[in-house]
């Protein structure tokens, strides 16, 4: 079951791979979820899914790797 949205925490993303490559999106995402990071109108390009994989980000932030979507 998946926690409410307020419940999950708040993560910041670096994207790989795809469009939108080396961009980071932030928001309460699980890991194994998909998410639609572009911007602009939803597009199947910018779905990612969020990744176990961590990485620091450039101020010694921790973020999670997501990668696009398979549909």
């Amino acid at each position: 079951m998946t926690p409410p949205r307020a419940a999950r925490p708040t993560r910041t993303l670096r994207l790989r791979g795809g469009e939108l490559d080396g961009l980071t999106w932030s928001g309460r995402i699980d890991i194994g979820s998909r998410v639609c990071c572009g911007p602009g109108p939803w597009a199947s390009a910018h779905v990612y899914v969020v990744t176990e994989h961590l990485v620091q980000g450039p101020e010694g932030e921790e973020e999670s790797v997501a990668v696009p979507a398979d549909f």
